[in-house]
């Protein structure tokens, strides 16, 4: 018999029988472990897992950086883990209060808004500040009466009327409510500083003709208050001059305390 004649006849099935049955036994065999271990691991016990609180926070679409102010087309709700949230944040449907407020740090898109990263403008006007029977008066902020700019919203002053012979006061415990102008939430939020040019005070609205038309000539005086101070007195008195004419024709002044 020839070489091609035994290869038409092919291999004899003691050759490739026993390779067909090592094969589908080791697959057996893989199989039946692998249902071992399956059945194995789900005897074991097994906690339940707690179900994640989320809560629904308002977000920016985009990032925000300082001096933003913020409007719906800007914000979107989220719902985030609660207890990765921090305590200042904002709920969906808390929206209406962050309208108009300035954001004052960056706010990354997708993160929660927190109450840190913003400032509020001012809504409440002038005339819901001022009490009943008092009006608000306007004085330049000179160096003379604010001491070199010193003096602060909250202080109190006394008004005096300058007179030939002294001062006279006018009103006691006059307080300083506030500067203008007043910088916007935007510009103080991206540092933008701007120097006041007038105090307001609060004083009652019977003297404020009278305050109007010595501020108008020029002889109108604040006086700051101290905390230590039992009180201002009426009136504070000028020296009295006399004046002393040389016969070389040079005048000359003297001051003594008037009693």
């Amino acid at each position: 018999m020839t070489n091609k004649q035994q290869m038409r006849k092919g291999f004899p099935i003691v050759i490739w029988l026993p390779a067909v049955l090592g094969v589908v036994t080791a697959f057996i065999s893989w199989w039946a472990i692998e249902n071992y271990i399956e059945l194995k691991v789900s005897e074991r016990p097994r906690l339940p897992p707690l179900p994640v609180e989320e809560l629904h926070v308002v977000v920016p679409r985009q990032t925000l950086t300082p001096g933003d102010t913020l409007s719906l087309d800007l914000l979107a709700a989220r719902s985030l883990p609660a207890k990765a949230l921090p305590d200042d944040v904002f709920f969906a449907e808390q929206v209406e209060e962050l309208m108009g407020h300035v954001v004052t740090s960056e706010v990354r898109q997708g993160k929660p808004i927190q109450r840190l990263h913003l400032m509020a403008e001012s809504t409440l006007v002038l005339r819901e500040r001022i009490r009943s029977g008092y009006t608000a008066f306007t004085l330049p902020l000179v160096a003379e009466w604010t001491h070199g700019h010193s003096v602060q919203p909250g202080d109190t002053f006394d008004f005096y009327a300058v007179q030939s012979r002294g001062w006279e006061k006018l009103l006691s415990n006059i307080q300083l409510m506030d500067f203008v102008p007043q910088p916007s939430a935007a510009e103080r939020a991206m540092g933008i500083q701007q120097r006041a040019t007038h105090g307001i005070f609060e004083v009652p609205i019977t003297a404020y003709a009278q305050l109007y038309t010595l501020q108008q000539q020029r002889l109108l005086v604040p006086v700051i208050q101290s905390i230590h101070s039992q009180g201002s007195p009426d009136r504070l008195a000028l020296p009295k001059v006399t004046e002393i004419i040389h016969p070389d024709g040079v005048s000359a002044y003297s001051e003594e305390e008037r009693r």
